[in-house]
């Protein structure tokens, strides 16, 4: 479901050049498999990853060690990125919602390379009621921001469990 919509041109797969791909959130798990994917869709993709929790970002670097280098430990909130990156994927419950809207404005002005793009998903579950996908692109426009793209994906019983929208700088 994930490699379908990374497999669309959200990654720019028109590019020759080698992008470079930037995740909060970083496990390492999505850094592997975007530059995985891109490396079958004939682009290239090089990821770098962030994470709140130093044990999650040293395990991360343990299981990768050739992208060690590339994975941090910080707040998304104030992390000071080494470079700028041509694709930033974040998501907006990872900051307390009163921050939501200065964290999308702090990563397009700080984080994001001129012509990139600012990547926003919402996850959900299809078992539980609570749990769903929120509207990131309705969420991203009703801020004033003009959504480049957006798509989502659903369970087999119909219910969206992944939304994503996409700004571009």
């Amino acid at each position: 479901m994930i490699k379908t919509i990374v497999s669309t041109d959200l990654f720019g797969r028109s590019s020759k050049r080698p992008r470079t791909y930037w995740s909060y959130g970083s496990h390492g798990l999505l850094m592997e498999c975007v530059a995985s994917w891109s490396r079958e869709d004939g682009y290239s993709i090089e990821p770098y990853g962030l994470d709140f929790s130093p044990r999650v970002a040293d395990l991360a670097r343990q299981r990768l060690p050739r992208w060690a280098g590339r994975i941090y430990t910080g707040n998304v909130i104030d992390w000071q990125p080494p470079r700028h990156f041509d694709f930033v994927r974040t998501e907006l419950d990872y900051v307390p919602v009163h921050r939501q809207r200065g964290l999308v404005g702090r990563l397009l002005s700080e984080v994001v390379a001129p012509g990139g793009r600012l990547i926003v998903c919402s996850y959900g579950s299809s078992s539980r009621p609570a749990s769903r996908a929120e509207p990131v692109g309705a969420i991203l426009r009703g801020w004033g921001y003009e959504v480049a793209g957006e798509t989502e994906a659903t369970a087999p019983n119909g219910v969206v469990v992944l939304r994503v929208a996409w700004l571009s700088t």
